[in-house]
C-alpha cells in the first residue's frame, strides 16, 4: 500500500498488505523501529492500568473504612445548566 494513507497508525508488521524489498527498507530496521515502538505502547499502557488500579484500591478502601467515597481534586469543571 505504499504512497497511500492508511487509518491504522503503525500496524504495517502485520498489515496483509504490507510489501517491502532491500530498494524500500532495510528489514532490520524495521523490526528495531517496530519493537521500539511496540514498547512505548506498552509502556504508556503499563502506566495507564497501574493509575486505574490505584484509583481502584483507593476507592475500594474509602468505601471500606468510611462506607463512602468522595474522591479527590476533580480534573474536570463543574458545569451548571442553570443561569446564576
Amino acid at each position: 500500500m505504499k504512497n497511500n494513507a492508511c487509518g491504522h497508525a503503525n500496524a504495517c508488521l502485520t498489515c496483509k498488505h504490507f510489501r517491502a524489498d532491500s530498494q524500500d527498507i532495510k528489514l532490520k530496521e524495521l523490526e528495531t523501529t517496530g519493537r521500539k515502538r511496540l514498547f512505548e505502547i506498552t509502556d504508556v499502557r503499563l502506566k495507564k492500568n497501574k493509575e486505574v488500579v490505584s484509583s481502584i484500591e483507593n476507592i475500594i478502601s474509602a468505601i471500606e473504612n468510611d462506607g463512602l467515597y468522595k474522591g479527590n481534586d476533580s480534573k474536570f469543571t463543574k458545569v451548571s445548566l442553570t443561569h446564576e
